[in-house]
């Protein structure tokens, strides 16, 4: 878990578990700041889960922002200023993993 902490630092990414819809709004705030976020909606139920993606999707496009699929529910939005390289999927994508593979998400 430390070892992606500390690439999502490396990278000024904030990571977020949603559960409800409601906090899209802290989702969109960050945006706002010029971060980008990893939007986790693992065991969000399909109709909420597409409801919040469309909702940071259309945040993240009026300000010339991207969503981009990382793994299955697991998205990351960027504001126009933050461009996503393929090293940078790769390493967070690899981080994400290994934080799976070797905690309570087993």
């Amino acid at each position: 878990l430390t070892n992606y902490e500390d690439d999502l630092t490396q990278y000024n990414v904030t990571n977020r578990l949603i559960n409800y819809y409601d906090e899209t709004k802290e989702i969109i705030d960050t945006l706002l700041q010029g971060k980008a976020v990893i939007v986790n909606l693992e065991g969000v139920k399909l109709d909420l889960a597409q409801r919040i993606v469309d909702t940071v999707y259309g945040a993240s496009y009026s300000i010339g922002g991207k969503l981009q699929k990382i793994t299955g529910y697991i998205y990351i939005v960027t504001p126009s200023n933050v461009d996503l390289s393929g090293d940078f999927h790769d390493a967070i994508s690899s981080s994400y993993n290994n934080m799976r593979s070797t905690s309570m998400y087993k």
